[in-house]
């Protein structure tokens, strides 16, 4: 069953959530959708609120992109949508900036692995006009003629010695030097970190920290390192945990916090990509991701005016921009913020308290606790 947005500019709930064993929060979430024009930013048809993880017997819990998560600490951006060439091209670039930062990609047509004597080396490009953003376009994957130890068989998943641990939905990962043909290349790369035909075989699995990072702007999935090792399932190769290793240079935290998940785990954009503060008016600029050439550029808007009142009392409450979606192709700018509440003085029981005494206001417009929307898989 599709949701149905909870007000005509925007989409929200507000809920309890446990924050440790006894303990609970009250939290809102807001989600307002804009479009992107010529003079900036303004209110267009509001986005659902996606994958409600407050049911039980809801699938995939951790699926990326869910918008059910108060946990976060810090702001995702994400892009979504095609790198586009405005006339076919074998090689292009993507780029996305976000005040000071930037993010640059290098773009090809199809490519495959060549062999010659015995060597592996990177084939010429196709031409191309539009190619999918996500992991599927991104280096990384599976050498399947790395042994899977029989005793990992039922986790090869995670566990698989072949498997690139940063992305095992890639293309282009190879540890052996045996020829094997019909292996296609990433077509997106890291503009400084591109792979060259003496990088194409690894040699020994345990060197895979050494390739590139996948080169994408979408959501990372729960069991993609970094995160997967946040949840404390570590690659049966597990990389060096010092400067050597490209996430701790970017300051992603690697280990645990008490005996808690890392907040950092909740993050779900690519290291470059998570902001610890965003601050309204930072300019946002994304190119080579919209069929006619032209840039998206836009300025981040106000957080709306939110308070959170718990049994009649205006509780004192943190906000922040949870995520930034952005969607080049359709001009659109999803904003998701996050209000919470500091541990609650007493446990409220839904279903055993005939009223949870919640209230969240948008912009003067009050929101009530209400049961939550029957289980939906639709994508954001």
């Amino acid at each position: 069953m599709k949701r149905v947005t909870a007000h005509e500019r925007f989409d929200a709930i507000v809920d309890l959530a446990g924050d440790a064993p006894g303990r609970q929060i009250a939290y809102g979430l807001v989600k307002i959708t804009y479009e992107v024009g010529e003079g900036g930013v303004r209110l267009t048809t509001p986005q659902p609120l996606f994958h409600d993880t407050r049911h039980a017997d809801t699938k995939h819990r951790l699926l990326p992109g869910s918008d059910f998560c108060p946990w976060k600490s810090a702001t995702d951006v994400i892009v979504l949508g095609k790198a586009f060439a405005t006339r076919p091209s074998t090689t292009g670039r993507v780029a996305l900036e976000v005040g000071d930062r930037v993010v640059r990609i290098a773009v090809f047509g199809r490519r495959v692995i060549e062999w010659e004597r015995g060597r592996a080396r990177i084939g010429g490009p196709a031409a191309y006009e539009a190619l999918p953003l996500g992991l599927g376009g991104a280096y990384g994957g599976v050498d399947p003629r790395v042994p899977l130890d029989p005793s990992h068989a039922a986790t090869a998943a995670i566990d698989h010695r072949g498997l690139y641990p940063r992305n095992p939905f890639g293309s282009g990962y190879l540890v052996g030097h045996d020829p094997i043909e019909g292996i296609a290349l990433p077509s997106f790369e890291l503009a400084d970190d591109l792979l060259t035909d003496d990088r194409l075989c690894v040699g020994d699995p345990s060197h895979w920290w050494r390739q590139p990072r996948p080169a994408h702007l979408g959501f990372v999935p729960a069991n993609a390192f970094p995160r997967s090792a946040l949840l404390g399932a570590w690659p049966p190769e597990p990389p060096p945990q010092d400067e050597r290793l490209d996430e701790r240079r970017l300051g992603v935290p690697l280990g645990a916090v008490g005996s808690g998940l890392h907040p950092y785990f909740f993050q779900e954009s690519v290291p470059e990509l998570v902001f610890a503060s965003l601050r309204p008016g930072t300019p946002f600029i994304a190119r080579g991701l919209r069929p006619d050439g032209r840039p998206l550029a836009f300025a981040l808007p106000e957080a709306p005016d939110l308070s959170l009142s718990i049994a009649g009392e205006r509780a004192a409450v943190d906000i922040i921009a949870s995520s930034v979606v952005i969607a080049p192709e359709h001009g659109t700018v999803a904003l998701l913020w996050v209000v919470r509440s500091a541990p609650l003085r007493r446990v409220i029981i839904p279903g055993i308290h005939r009223k949870v005494p919640l209230l969240l206001t948008v912009d003067g417009v009050p929101i009530t606790h209400a049961p939550p929307d029957p289980p939906s898989m639709e994508a954001p």
